[in-house]
Formats: structure tokens, C-alpha cells, sequence
């Protein structure tokens, strides 16, 4: 079920893409616990298809910060997908990265 990748740079959460590389859902290492709990199978056997959640809030290249702020704040979610005008992924944004550039 995917790499280290999210554990490695403690993401927490990641983007699902399909072959065009268009974001489909996103999946979360809490997804990924409760999955693993609930199903009575190894997260390894679970196919990601069963833990995505389909509803995507994502921002684009070109969204202002506000606008971005607000989506993450009333969705209630950490990260969000930057896509482009085709839905293809382009990044991933978090509330540490806003965090971070708000310094300089």
C-alpha cells in the first residue's frame, strides 16, 4: 500500500493520482491505522481503493494565500493538493509550509 514516503517525511497525508496523474482522493496514515484495525487484514493487503476519501479539496499554483487558508480552515484538513487547470498534480501544500515561508 504505497511507499515509506509518508512516514519518512511524516506527511501524514497523501495525494492518490490516476494514470493522467489527476488527484482522485487523498489518504491519511489515520485512514491507514483504522483500516488496518477494522478490516482485520495487514494494511499491506488493503488496497487503497477501500481507505481514499474522494472528496478533494485542493488549491492551484496561482490561488491566493487567504483563499487557501480558508479552504484548509473550513475543511478541516492539513494539506491540500496543488493541481493545475487539468487537475494534475503539481505539490502538495501544508499548514507547516505556510508556516514556514510566514518567517521570511
Amino acid at each position: 500500500m504505497g511507499d515509506d514516503s509518508t512516514f519518512e517525511y511524516l506527511l501524514g497525508a497523501l495525494p492518490v493520482v490516476n494514470r493522467e496523474n489527476r488527484v482522485i482522493g487523498m489518504i491519511t496514515d489515520r485512514d491507514i491505522a483504522i483500516a488496518a484495525a477494522t478490516k482485520a487484514r495487514l494494511a499491506s493487503e488493503i488496497p487503497v481503493s477501500e481507505v481514499i476519501s474522494r472528496k478533494v479539496y485542493s488549491a492551484t499554483p496561482d490561488e491566493d494565500i487567504h483563499t487557501t487558508l480558508k479552504t484548509i480552515r473550513h475543511e478541516k484538513v492539513g494539506r491540500l493538493p496543488i493541481v493545475n487547470r487539468d487537475g494534475m498534480l503539481q505539490g502538495i501544500l501544508s499548514l507547516n509550509d505556510i508556516a514556514l515561508r510566514a518567517e521570511e
